[in-house]
């Protein structure tokens, strides 16, 4: 018998689903082939991938039932208390109207449909002791001691658990609550990110010993209950170890993983495992955006890399590397993930202006090498409105420049960072550079060289970014585009000017915008992929840019990854193949970047389309996303051997990727003929077919 194959694709109105307006693109717009084996099962898809953090400042949340009926429509099936370095500072007994209680929050797992899952505040050893430990103390004598280094957080201000009060908390809550018939904690966290101590008072070794300690007596406990009762006798405890971060701190990029702490760290969860202790080993990840556009590539390039390598698995996108020191042999859980979105924000409180160039050339200066070179403003050039037109004459030293002049008052700040869409046959020829302005108002020192290009492909546009650190002594700077070499052209729009008060410059740019969303989208995607059982997104409630809602009960545009997720996931994933058009990304972050840590470095042949397949017994899921910003494309969905019926597709589109605002949309798939329709640029989409196998 041949081969069968159904196709099946969808039109993304954009215009029509976001209301805004789309930039002028190639008259051919790129095409995806997405071939997909339903019979061909590959990873477990877990429920539990869908789960977020809770922070135990969050009770008034809870109240709310508009807050409620949120979290209910979203499907999230496990939630992690109380939030990362909060549990540090958290003492579960202490009576404490501000603070959410363990009732509190298992009220709420059962009200939602969710798993609890504990995070065990470790840092006060097994005992509590103040210590210091004595000097040349063997290993079980020391972990009786108190742990007072800083947390990746910087707290100090721990409350110190011990394990006397772990095993109150698990007699209460996991075997009385059993008992009575009620949610109880079965998944325990062993303490949170203590691997930032790990050059001060949580070496590896310490660390593990101290787990081990906590685990005996807490499955010890368990299993004296179940034996003592009938109807425990299905009552087991899922224990899951801190990992050390492949990717480095998560408070700082530029503070590389310590490789050797990382290979102890690795041997003693491994020799947990596989003494029946753990269940689990964990991970967390944060990546920094620049400025919005790396964010897919490095879902694509740092976190296929991070969990290949903590799986053990060769990777073919670093020719094959594997280092089975670092490789966990238990199951992985990512219990805090995110876009890194907490801390000083950038600022843009600077003179310059017309940066859009909506008041045709007002505050920028023309210079012109060689008669004929022009710079004009017109819709036509334009991304949004109107735009800049860069055009050079037919002489070999042709070159049209366009600059402005702003005072920098703001001495606190270290660098700035410049933004802008260029559109141009001719990427080599143009030049984006901040400078500071030398004698007799002419620009001299220029802080940095045109920042990252990606993507570059005929008549799209494509965002650069540049910038640098800033000399003490500057008064005023001075944003400059230029054009050279014969019959040029270029068109620049959404320049944007912004800085921070770190050299790095590294601070959430992509936070509060489409950017983070489709990131999300994108990393659950991977983690999927990878089998990842849990995963605890940071988080739920709160007022800054991580949480996907506010205390009051209002949602934000992350919450729409979870719209967009829900209902949408199988049981195993599926054989799934995309053959697309690639681009080449060039970091602009090249300084701190690795393939490994928080910011993506340059990557050769990044896949416009990610795509992901899954299925249970009765339908087939796909996730896709276009990484490109301004690329509609041409999707096929091919399906082999199985019929497909009705179903749906979501899509979550957005006007640009550095922009705050997502829509979430869907649309009704009747079953029928095939049919080839196109994808916008920078949005996901998650079809749902009703599936059947085909009987010729």
């Amino acid at each position: 018998m041949g081969r069968t194959w159904t196709t099946t694709a969808l039109i993304v109105a954009f215009l029509t689903a976001t209301g805004g307006s789309i930039a002028q693109t190639a008259d051919r717009p790129a095409t995806a082939v997405v071939e997909i084996s339903p019979q061909d099962r590959e990873m477990p898809v877990w429920p539990e991938i869908i789960g977020i953090n809770l922070d135990y400042g969050g009770s008034a949340a809870l109240k709310r039932p508009e807050a409620m009926d949120a979290v209910k429509k979203i499907g999230i099936k496990s939630i992690r208390f109380p939030n990362g370095c909060e549990a540090d500072r958290y003492d579960w007994k202490a009576d404490n109207t501000r603070k959410m209680t363990v009732e509190q929050f298992l009220a709420f797992c059962e009200a939602v449909g969710a798993e609890p899952y504990y995070t065990l505040n470790l840092q006060g050893g097994t005992e509590g002791l103040p210590g210091p430990p004595p000097p040349g103390a063997p290993l079980a004598e020391i972990i009786r001691y108190r742990h007072t280094a800083p947390n990746p957080c910087g707290y100090t201000d721990y409350y110190f658990g011990t394990l006397a009060e772990t095993l109150d908390l698990v007699r209460k809550y996991t075997i009385e609550r059993a008992l009575a018939g009620r949610l109880p904690i079965t998944c325990y966290e062993m303490g949170n990110e203590n691997w930032g101590q790990a050059p001060t008072d949580w070496p590896p070794e310490h660390y593990a010993a101290t787990v081990a300690a906590y685990a005996r007596a807490m499955r010890k406990l368990v299993a004296d209950a179940v034996a003592q009762h009938e109807s425990l006798k299905n009552l087991k405890l899922w224990i899951t170890a801190v990992g050390y971060p492949l990717m480095g701190n998560n408070q700082d990029p530029l503070q590389a993983t310590h490789h050797d702490i990382n290979v102890r760290w690795t041997r003693e969860v491994n020799q947990l495992y596989e003494g029946g202790l753990i269940d689990a080993a964990q991970d967390h990840f944060y990546p920094y955006s620049v400025e919005g556009t790396d964010l897919l590539v490095w879902s694509h390039h740092n976190l296929q890399n991070i969990l290949c390598g903590r799986r053990g698995v060769a990777n073919p996108a670093l020719g094959g590397y594997l280092d089975e020191a670092i490789a966990y042999r238990s199951p992985i859980e990512i219990t805090e993930w995110n876009l890194k979105c907490w801390g000083g924000r950038r600022k843009s409180t600077l003179e310059a202006r017309n940066l859009d160039f909506e008041q045709d050339m007002s505050g920028w200066k023309v210079a012109v090498r060689a008669a004929g070179s022009t710079a004009t403003v017109s819709e036509t050039a334009g991304r949004r409105g109107s735009g800049l037109r860069l055009r050079t004459s037919s002489s070999a030293d042709a070159s049209v420049s366009v600059s402005q002049v702003f005072e920098w008052k703001d001495k606190k700040a270290t660098g700035i960072q410049g933004a802008a869409w260029v559109r141009t046959l001719h990427p080599d020829r143009v030049s984006a550079q901040l400078t500071t302005l030398g004698p007799q108002s002419r620009p001299a020192e220029p802080l940095s060289e045109t920042g990252s290009r990606t993507a570059w492909r005929a008549n799209h546009w494509h965002r650069i970014v540049f910038g640098g650190k800033v000399p003490a002594a500057a008064t005023h700077l001075a944003v400059n585009f230029a054009l050279s070499g014969a019959n040029a052209e270029a068109d620049i729009d959404g320049v944007e000017l912004y800085y921070w008060d770190n050299e790095a410059g590294l601070m959430p740019a992509a936070a509060d915008t489409a950017a983070q969303q489709l990131l999300l989208v994108d990393a659950f995607r991977v983690m999927i992929s990878h089998g990842i059982r849990r995963a605890h997104l940071h988080h739920l409630f709160g007022a800054y840019p991580c949480g996907i809602m506010y205390t009051d009960g209002r949602t934000k545009d992350n919450y729409k990854v979870f719209e967009f997720y829900a209902g949408g996931l199988g049981t195993h994933t599926v054989r799934t193949q995309v053959t697309c058009d690639t681009f080449n990304f060039d970091s602009q972050g090249d300084k701190y970047a690795t393939a490994f840590n928080a910011l993506a470095p340059d990557v050769k042949n990044v896949p416009i389309i990610s795509a992901l397949a899954m299925r249970d017994e009765n339908s087939l899921y796909v996730v896709v996303l276009n990484r490109s910003t301004d690329e509609p494309v041409d999707l096929a969905l091919r399906v082999r051997d199985a019929r497909l019926g009705a179903g749906f597709v979501r899509t979550l589109t957005c006007e640009d990727m550095d922009r705050p605002g997502l829509q979430l949309a869907t649309q009704d798939l009747p079953s029928g003929p095939p049919a080839t329709y196109g994808m916008a640029a920078q949005s996901a989409c998650l079809f749902k077919f009703a599936l059947g196998r085909r009987t010729h």
